[in-house]
C-alpha cells in the first residue's frame, strides 16, 4: 500500500457493503445517498447520479434476454414504489450492487482521476479509489467511468480491480501524481 511520505494518500477503509436481497431497499438507498445529495469531485465538478444509472450500475438484467434493461429509470421507479421486484428480473452484479457505497469516496476523494481509454466502455474519466483490502482476492481499487454532459459528469459503469493501471499520460487529477509509486 502506497502511503502519504510517497506522496499518494493512505488507502481508506470501505463503507459497509450494502444488502442486496431486496431491490426496492437498494434503490432507496441510491436514491437518497447518491441521487438526492450534490457531489462534487476534488476539482468541484458537479456529479449528477439519476435513476437511470441505477440499473447500469449494479447490471441489472432482463430476466428473459439476459440483456440490459430498457428504460432504466421506469425500472428503477417501479421498483422504488414496489410493483417491480427483483423475480421481475434476470441477474444482477452481486459485487457492484454491494460496493454502491463506495461511490462517494470514489468521487469525493479519488486516489487518481485519468481519461477512459477502454475500447468497449464509453466514457470520458475514469475515478479511481484505492480502498483498504484485508480479503485474499486482491480487489482494492473500485473505478466509476463517467461521461461528460454539458458542465456536469454522469456514471457510466463501475468495478472494482486489483491494479491501478495508469499511464502517466492519462493522469488528469492530482497534478502531481507518479504512477511509478
Amino acid at each position: 500500500m502506497a502511503d502519504v511520505a510517497q506522496g499518494r494518500k493512505q488507502a481508506e477503509v470501505a463503507q459497509p457493503r450494502l444488502d442486496t436481497a431486496e431491490l426496492k431497499k437498494l434503490v432507496i438507498w441510491f436514491n437518497a445517498e447518491l441521487c438526492s445529495q450534490p457531489i462534487r469531485d476534488p476539482r468541484q465538478n458537479e456529479v449528477v447520479f439519476g435513476l437511470q444509472h441505477f440499473a447500469y450500475l449494479i447490471k441489472l438484467r432482463d430476466k428473459i434476454t439476459g440483456k440490459k434493461v430498457n428504460k432504466p429509470k421506469r425500472k428503477a421507479q417501479a421498483i422504488m414504489i414496489g410493483t417491480l421486484t427483483r423475480e421481475h428480473f434476470g441477474a444482477i452484479d452481486e459485487d457492484r450492487a454491494q460496493t454502491l457505497s463506495w461511490l462517494r469516496a470514489v468521487v469525493e476523494r479519488p486516489t487518481v482521476i485519468s481519461h477512459n481509454r477502454h475500447q468497449h466502455v464509453p466514457g470520458d474519466e475514469v475515478f479511481t479509489k484505492e480502498f483498504q483490502n484485508k480479503k485474499a482476492n486482491g480487489y482494492r481499487y473500485k473505478s466509476l467511468v463517467f461521461r461528460k454532459v454539458g458542465k456536469v459528469l454522469e456514471p457510466v459503469t463501475s468495478y472494482r480491480k486489483k491494479r491501478l493501471n495508469v499511464k502517466q499520460c492519462d493522469v488528469i487529477w492530482p497534478p502531481d501524481f507518479d504512477c511509478k509509486k
